[in-house]
């Protein structure tokens, strides 16, 4: 359901000494290399398979990228708090945040 890569990777670099990597490069570096090379092979995604995965997004049962938006929203308010009404300018994402914020509530 979520397809992904384990990478195991030898600690040694070609003349035999150690292998070092930064930190930011095997969390963000890796990853974005990983998706430009998916994307150069297999395309960009579909409209249709972006908003499955959107949708998804409500019912998961971990943190999502729609828990990090309202994250970061929340933390741009002086208040603190999260506005429940319509923040984006598309339907789609009004929609799935409205139903997130059910489901947590």
């Amino acid at each position: 359901d979520n397809p992904h890569v384990h990478i195991i990777v030898r600690g040694v670099d070609d003349k035999g000494g150690d292998l070092v990597i930064s930190r930011d490069y095997i969390s963000n570096g890796m990853r974005e290399r990983a998706r430009e090379l998916a994307t150069r092979e297999l395309g960009y995604r579909s409209d249709i398979d972006i908003y499955r995965s959107a949708a998804k997004e409500v019912t998961q049962e971990r943190w999502t990228g729609l828990d990090a938006s309202m994250l970061r929203e929340q933390q741009s308010r002086e208040s603190g708090l999260i506005h429940a009404g319509k923040v984006h300018a598309d339907p789609f994402r009004n929609a799935q945040r409205q139903l997130r914020l059910q489901r947590l509530a």
